[in-house]
């Protein structure tokens, strides 16, 4: 009776055992997967607006409070602004699409330089009524004051 009792008993620390040791293995692999066992946040949408990327060196000019051209807030700004790569350094290279349609290295600097640029003075009012929105957010994140956004 004694044996069988100490069989059970053995049993029971084996069982135990590996339950410790799964536990162990699953911290790990939480540990080492987190991302996979994130908790879903329930009620939260997908974005339905793309956000507005301008320039870096409009967002720039924006954090310090300085003009900007309401073109860049266009599409046509901001597509031109996807289109070229631009660099903190103006004395880097970047490749660039020439008016043949090849491609060829070029400063950064003038790689910058729109060259469909719109004075604000020659924006049509669809022009406008397009940056317009675009501007008032760019502004707001940069963290204006409310009586200049308004």
């Amino acid at each position: 009776e004694q044996e069988v009792l100490c069989k059970e008993e053995q049993r029971a620390l084996e069982v135990e055992l590996l339950k410790d040791e799964e536990e162990v293995a699953h911290k790990e692999e939480k540990k080492k997967n987190k991302h996979k066992y994130l908790p879903i946040v329930q009620g939260i949408g997908v974005p339905t607006e793309s956000p507005v990327l301008p320039a870096t060196n409009v967002v720039c000019k924006l954090d310090k409070g300085e003009y900007v051209k309401l073109w860049y807030f266009m599409n046509d700004g901001l597509d031109d602004t996807l289109d070229t790569s631009t660099s903190v350094d103006p004395d880097a290279m970047v490749m660039s699409h020439l008016l043949d349609g090849s491609m060829a290295w070029v400063p950064a600097a003038t790689a910058c330089n729109p060259t469909k640029l719109v004075e604000d003075q020659n924006l049509i009012f669809e022009d406008f009524c397009q940056a317009a929105p675009c501007f008032v957010e760019a502004i707001q994140q940069a963290n204006w004051p409310d009586n200049q956004v308004k």
